[in-house]
């Protein structure tokens, strides 16, 4: 958070905050590549600033996310540096009139136009997603795009010591042990094929066990299973090297297991050897503040004529 301030309207009084502007999500990444996945390096990139992140979170704050997940980490930049209004000098959706705004005959001038704005800002951003169905599908190059990435929406997050909610996470990302109390059998045996079975300990300490769980902790009424650990699954189905798909396995798996207590932090996961193998001097210098970088660019650029000169 840059700055906070108080607004009366018509409506009351709203506290306001002012954030960092950041660009598009990690899902949305995604998505520009046409979900054909990241090279692994690039993977590294982005995992390191998430980790980076998360330790801060949670050794600096005490705070929890409880809801990590592509859409809530931004990338500080936009994927198309050209409509960053930031780096492109662009003008904003709306210019802010000038004047006081808590008159009442103000605001509601500017909530119009405001209003208007936004709707044109969604039918250009409804065009664009119907557009890009039509492209070629072929893979783009993520080269030039600065992966440099941040967590946001705090919304649902909680203190280390003290919880709000027993149901955590979106569904797809749930951590077992949150599954084991909300009954979610599908994803539990998808689990258990990727993982080997749950311990019994387990696999009986939810508070709805009983619903899929039999007294020996073998899942009930479900058809029989079909193991596959990860680094096989990573080599026959999305075509890793045996040797990337070893290494990769071997960060990812003890960040999956059943039990808690065995996961690593984030600050032990940044000291993995996998997170170091070639992301030395890479894009994640979260250290360099984006406005020093674009006047040392300014600055050389500079340089750069004086001498041709």
């Amino acid at each position: 958070m840059i700055d906070n301030f108080k607004h009366i309207g018509p409506n009351g009084q709203h506290f306001c905050v002012v954030l960092e502007f950041l660009g598009d999500s990690l899902l949305r990444l995604i998505r520009y590549n046409r979900n054909k996945g990241l090279l692994l390096n690039k993977v590294r990139e982005i995992r390191r600033c998430i980790l980076v992140g998360l330790d801060y979170l949670h050794r600096e704050v005490g705070v929890i996310h409880t809801d990590l997940k592509p859409e809530n980490v931004l990338l500080v930049s936009t994927i198309d540096p050209s409509k960053d209004p930031v780096w492109s000098e662009a003008s904003p959706i709306l210019d802010r009139p000038e004047g006081n705004l808590n008159t009442g005959a103000s605001v509601n001038i500017y909530e119009k136009k405001l209003k208007k704005a936004a709707m044109r800002a969604v039918v250009r951003s409804s065009r664009r997603r119907a557009s890009i169905g039509e492209v070629p599908k072929f893979e783009r190059s993520l080269d030039g795009i600065d992966l440099r990435c941040k967590i946001v929406d705090l919304g649902n997050s909680c203190w280390v010591d003290k919880q709000f909610s027993e149901e955590i996470q979106t569904r797809q990302y749930r951590a077992s042990e949150v599954i084991l109390d909300s009954g979610h059998v599908a994803h539990l045996a998808q689990m258990m094929e990727l993982l080997g079975k749950m311990p019994r300990k387990i696999a009986t300490g939810g508070s709805r066990w009983k619903s899929f769980f039999d007294r020996y902790g073998d899942l009930e009424r479900r058809r029989r299973l079909k193991f596959c650990p990860l680094d096989r699954l990573l080599v026959e189905k999305y075509n890793f090297l045996a040797s990337d798909a070893r290494e990769f396995s071997n960060f990812l798996c003890p960040l999956l297991d059943f039990a808690p207590e065995k996961r690593p932090t984030a600050q032990q996961c940044l000291q993995h050897p996998w997170i170091e193998l070639k992301t030395r001097n890479n894009a994640c210098e979260i250290k360099r503040d984006a406005s020093v970088e674009k006047l040392e660019t300014v600055i050389n650029k500079r340089v750069q004529i004086k001498v041709g000169h």
